[in-house]
């Protein structure tokens, strides 16, 4: 067998994110509704660390999402280059330099648009969506998103967040309303594979 060094084997899943906070702007750019969402992601190496993944659904409820990566950032200067690969019904972002690791306090921001996500009922249309996603095998100090609504986009019902895993009912969050925006927030942190959901209903069309 053969010792590399530490660095060539670091363990990509080292970390704590201490805040992830998603901005997601909702419009009608797409006739089945599209997201803008912008991701802060603050999180903490314990080791040398080549970059995180980031694991985007490919389709949503039988619709392709058509993922387009807007850009990449890391006001730590963090390296932000990145590779696309579908695993799982995921579109996963690998960011990061294969050749380089980072430690310690890391942020980066990813900006994405996504396609085909508001659901059309009888009765209502509807925004169901996982903030951070139930894919990380990381915890999660504080995930919060902000929703930007469309003028004259009327609410139906109470808009409701949940907290957990796959299929949980769990609802450690809270849900503000303001003017065209919603907020949404974890109470306490997240574990591995959980994830802040929010569901907003609207009046048809």
């Amino acid at each position: 067998s053969v010792l590399l060094p530490a660095t060539t084997s670091a363990n990509v899943n080292d970390f704590t994110v201490t805040n992830f906070d998603s901005d997601i702007t909702l419009t009608n750019e797409d006739p089945q509704g599209q997201a803008r969402i912008v991701e802060n992601i603050s999180l903490v190496y314990t080791d040398f660390n080549h970059g995180i993944l980031r694991a985007i659904p490919s389709s949503y409820k039988g619709h392709p999402l058509q993922l387009k990566v807007n850009k990449i950032t890391s006001n730590t200067g963090a390296p932000t280059q990145f590779t696309i690969d579908k695993q799982n019904g995921n579109e996963v972002l690998k960011i990061g330099d294969p050749n380089k690791t980072v430690t310690g306090m890391q942020q980066y921001t990813i900006d994405y648009t996504v396609d085909n996500v508001i659901t059309f009922y009888n009765d209502h249309d509807e925004f169901y969506w996982d903030i951070n996603g139930d894919q990380w095998l990381q915890n999660f100090s504080l995930v919060k998103a902000t929703i930007n609504l469309p003028t004259g986009l009327n609410l139906r019902g109470q808009p409701i967040c949940y907290t957990g895993g796959y299929g949980s009912k769990g609802s450690n969050c809270t849900v503000k309303q303001g003017v065209g925006k919603l907020e949404v927030t974890t109470n306490s942190a997240l574990f591995a594979n959980q994830t802040l959901t929010t569901v907003i209903g609207f009046d048809k069309g």
